[in-house]
Formats: structure tokens, sequence, C-alpha cells
């Protein structure tokens, strides 16, 4: 079986500490609260079943900061749609804050759903942002690279699967 998370937040997440009894390294980042994810893909009377996409779904799932814009124009969740908010999380998590936690008001969605269609890793990791290591600071880490992940998730087609293994083992900061 394959599943979405479909709610990606903060909060979602844990460092794992010490964990002795499960092996898990110390430093390993969970992902946790699977109230809201939904089976991608599964073998049924030796057939493969496969979620369905709804360009025009009635309800949003998820978190309104962290979703995708394709989400918050209603289409079916899917791959790309908890990359990209797993971006949103680094993003949050790091920086203190997204560039639309602002939006406020009748407009707020709206407003959001714009900046989130705008967004590059540029703009989201950018330059001038606490990802980039300086001379004169070189505890802050070099997270360039993320950049240009955000960049080809966004690229991704609704039925595109990323490879999941790609990068596996690799240190982005």
């Amino acid at each position: 079986e394959k599943f979405i998370h479909r709610d990606i937040t903060t909060s979602k997440f844990t460092v794992v500490r010490s964990d002795e009894t499960r092996r898990r390294p110390r430093g390993h980042i969970l992902l946790k609260d699977f109230g809201l994810s939904k089976i991608t893909e599964q073998r049924r009377n030796g057939r493969l079943v496969t979620i369905q996409r709804d360009q025009n779904r009635s309800k949003i799932f998820g978190t309104t900061s962290f979703i995708s814009e394709h989400v918050m124009a209603r289409d079916t969740p899917y791959y790309r749609d908890d990359l990209i908010s797993s971006c949103y999380v680094l993003r949050e998590m790091t920086q203190k804050g997204l560039p639309w936690n602002d939006c406020r008001g009748v407009s707020a969605f709206d407003d959001m759903l714009s900046m989130k269609r705008d967004m590059n890793g540029t703009s989201l990791f950018g330059e001038n942002s606490l990802w980039n290591s300086s001379a004169e600071n070189e505890s802050i880490p070099d997270c360039a690279p993320l950049a240009q992940l955000f960049d080809n998730i966004k690229q991704l087609n609704w039925n595109d699967e990323p490879d999941f293994k790609l990068g596996v083992g690799q240190k982005f900061c």
C-alpha cells in the first residue's frame, strides 16, 4: 500500500532523542498523526486500485498555511502536495514564518493562494535567508539545495510519482 498524509504541519514532526527499544538513531525525524491520510494505491483481489483525481473537490483537507496551491485550488491531494507541504514546514521551522502568515481578512485565502502559485525555491529558501552560510557565521548551514528541490517538486504533475530514494542518505544542511 502507498498513502499520502494530507495534513503535514510543524506539529506533525518529532525528532528522536533516544530510542534504544526501537533502534532508531538519535536525530531521526518522524512524521506522526495519520488521521487524515489516504491510501493512494493498494491491491484488492489481485487488482491494483489507485486514487482517482477530482479537480473540483468540495472539501479541502489540511491546514491552509501548509497545503499546496493545488489543494487550495480544490485538486485531489497527491504525493507532490505532501512534498510541497514538507518544504513549507522546513521553512516555518527554521525561519520562523512563511511569507503568507500575515495574510488576513476577507481576501486572505486568495492572497495566500496567489503567493503560493508565485513561490519558487529562491523565494522560499533564497539567498537572503538563514539557509545560506556566510564567512562571518559558519554555524549557519548552507541549505541552498532545498531551493532546487522545491523547484523540482513544484514541476511534478499530479500523477507523477517522485523518486523517493533520490537524496536518501544525503545531507541537505
